[in-house]
């Protein structure tokens, strides 16, 4: 099976998304590509025996290839052309905002790309703690009580 590895973005989590991203090589052994999303949200193909935490904290990242979403996958920029990106499934590491509040598998939805993670509405729903508790309370699960 080949993976993509998503991971970065916009969040106060961005730095344990790439630690989570660069751990995944001792934890898959199947084929990976690694897309990095900068804090500006422009992604990156970070090449298997590059990836490590320096790269990011240097900027060096910029050099390497960049990546756009396209219906069923992504495509890596050329300089005459575009490249289609082979794979089989996407793992969601993006933590914090983007990768946990339903923007990450929005997109993943709107371009029919196949991917392991919670759903947009799981996501939108959990991310906001007040609609958390309320659907849990419903559903017998003990709760503090709170104001909203």
């Amino acid at each position: 099976m080949k993976f993509i590895v998503l991971f970065g973005s916009k969040s106060y989590e961005h730095e344990i998304s790439i630690i989570s991203a660069i751990s995944m090589q001792k934890v898959i052994k199947d084929e990976i590509i690694y897309i990095f999303i900068d804090k500006n949200r422009k992604m990156y193909h970070i090449p298997n025996n590059i990836i490590k935490s320096t790269i990011f904290s240097s900027g060096e990242y910029q050099k390497c290839d960049i990546v756009n979403f396209c219906e069923n996958g992504f495509i890596k920029k050329r300089l005459f052309s575009n490249q289609l990106l082979e794979f089989d499934v996407v793992l969601n590491l993006v933590h914090g905002g983007d990768g946990e509040d339903g923007t990450i598998a929005s997109l993943f939805k709107f371009f029919n790309i196949p991917f392991i993670g919670p759903r947009n509405l799981a996501s939108v729903v959990s991310s906001n703690k007040f609609l958390t508790k309320s659907y849990s309370k419903d559903n017998d699960v003990k709760t503090l009580e709170c104001k909203y």
